[in-house]
């Protein structure tokens, strides 16, 4: 800011040398000029000077009040209501969907964290304004809550008569409303039984929102100590995949039989982290079934982890499947939890089976986390975008 104004103000100086040096040659060249002739050159000259004067402070100021950048973790979010609606059934129907588990880990975790303002605490509070994400819940037909009122001057009158009209208008997200980076997310309906409603509605349209809007975050934390340039030429040369290894990943192990590589990522008393990817044969469509994929999960684990063979447990929870046909590929994606034959261990993992529809080969990627009495749903978030980065380049070789 020193250096902004030191600028601003050596400018300054040299436009009033000029106008004083274009003042003073004017003068000169014509002695002759009649007083009024003069005065009218001497308040020009100070008119410009004070424009000019004005203009560089403006700047200052809309330098200084800038918007501040929001701040927040991933899968947080900040929700704004009245204290009786956060008391009552609409704080319950909202703590109950949007707190539900996380699919899928050991030992339950939400999907979100939540944490509540009423309007008086969010007035008063600089800070509760700079969050990242917002969650905001109204019923329009209390005209006399703040927090209506504010939903109402944010929507505008016309979008709020709307909204009491029709009962499908329920919903709209905003931006930056206090700081940049941010993402308002508004439920708003007109009575508080409808509005229960609608959270409950849109429970998979929020949710996704708000990962969408926690990606570029989520990448950034996954990617933060740069890439594993070595790690990701040995997986192209394998198997002709491109894709993007954190650097503080290493390579654990590879096998040119199976051709497989093991990449690993150790934090000492907390997790961890383990990406296979492997190349195979496609057959037939069979391969694609839960339990050829779990059969390859169980594959890698009794011949490359020594001592100590791992395998699947879809009995105590179950596994998630979910398919996807996009791009010329087909991908099986499953979810579920590991455990250890020999030691007392286990965890998540999410494995991929991906074929690009015109070639014979299929890839098979795997993540896997070991982290006693750590929060595993970040750790899954960032492994999955690791794997991701595969869904898009296995029809570039």
């Amino acid at each position: 800011m020193r250096n902004l104004i030191k600028g601003q103000l050596n400018w300054r100086i040299l436009l009033l040398h000029a106008l004083k040096k274009q003042l003073i040659f004017g003068l000169k060249a014509q002695k002759k000029e009649t007083k009024s002739m003069k005065l009218f050159q001497y308040i020009l000259f100070v008119s410009v000077l004070l424009f000019t004067l004005q203009s560089c402070a403006d700047d200052m100021m809309s330098s200084q009040y800038s918007m501040p950048p929001a701040f927040g973790k991933v899968n947080e979010v900040t929700v704004l209501a009245n204290q009786q609606m956060w008391d009552g059934a609409v704080g319950d129907t909202l703590d109950f969907y949007y707190t539900g588990a996380f699919p899928i880990t050991p030992t339950p975790e939400p999907m979100l964290d939540l944490r509540h303002f009423n309007h008086y605490e969010i007035t008063k509070s600089t800070v509760f304004k700079h969050y990242r994400t917002y969650l905001i819940l109204a019923n329009l037909a209390d005209r006399e809550s703040p927090m209506t009122q504010m939903v109402i001057q944010d929507i505008g009158e016309e979008k709020y008569r709307k909204a009491m009209k029709d009962p499908s208008f329920n919903s709209i997200v905003g931006k930056n409303k206090w700081a940049k980076g941010q993402i308002l997310i508004y439920m708003f309906a007109p009575s508080e039984s409808q509005l229960i409603d609608v959270i409950r509605q849109k429970l998979p349209d929020v949710v996704e929102r708000i990962y969408e809007h926690d990606l570029k975050q989520i990448k950034a934390n996954t990617y933060a100590s740069g890439e594993h340039i070595i790690a990701q030429n040995t997986i192209m040369e394998m198997m002709q995949v491109s894709s993007k290894i954190p650097g503080d990943f290493v390579i654990a192990k590879k096998s040119m039989r199976d051709n497989m590589i093991w990449l690993r990522k150790d934090q000492l008393d907390k997790s961890i982290e383990n990406i296979v990817i492997r190349s195979i044969p496609y057959v037939s469509e069979q391969q694609f079934s839960v339990d050829s994929i779990i059969a390859l999960v169980e594959d890698f684990g009794s011949k490359h982890i020594e001592d100590n063979e791992i395998q699947v447990n879809d009995v105590d929870l179950p596994t998630y499947q979910y398919v996807r046909d996009e791009d010329n590929r087909y991908i099986m994606e499953i979810r579920g939890i590991w455990e250890a034959k020999k030691k007392f261990m286990g965890g998540s993992y999410i494995a991929y089976l991906i074929k690009d529809k015109n070639s014979d080969q299929l890839i098979f990627a795997l993540s896997f986390i070991y982290a006693p009495g750590e929060k595993k749903r970040n750790l899954i978030q960032k492994s999955d975008i690791i794997i991701r980065q595969l869904l898009t380049s296995v029809d570039n070789g």
